[in-house]
């Protein structure tokens, strides 16, 4: 029985996730890339680069709000993704302070200011 729960204590160990945090997308990466959307959306991009840069960083922005919707940031589902987009534009533009953050830090904390969820 002993080897069995020392067996079983093994593989949950082995399948629990380590906590690491990789920082692919700091706020300075997300300001460039919400600079090249822009240019996208006035149709002055220059080449498939920044294209997918604006395709990424709007994806980026929309599955972060998705992941926390809810439970740390509370926007209707009537609140267009433009107007999330906005947001985060904004707080980069109020907030220079925060552009060494992490991507994700800088979105719920932008979204969670302008969608905040009301206690229960």
């Amino acid at each position: 029985m002993r080897v069995l729960t020392l067996l079983c204590a093994g593989m949950a160990a082995c399948l629990m996730p380590i906590a690491a945090h990789a920082t692919y997308v700091d706020g300075n990466k997300l300001q460039k890339l919400l600079g090249v959307a822009a240019k996208a959306e006035r149709g002055k991009s220059k080449g498939v680069g920044e294209v997918y840069g604006s395709g990424f960083v709007i994806g980026y922005i929309a599955g972060v709000t998705d992941t926390y919707n809810g439970v740390l940031l509370c926007a209707t589902p009537n609140v267009p993704l433009g107007q999330i987009v906005a947001v985060v534009k904004q707080h980069l533009r109020d907030h220079p302070e925060d552009l060494d953050r992490s991507g994700d830090w800088i979105i719920l904390k932008a979204l969670s200011n302008a969608f905040p969820c009301k206690p229960n």
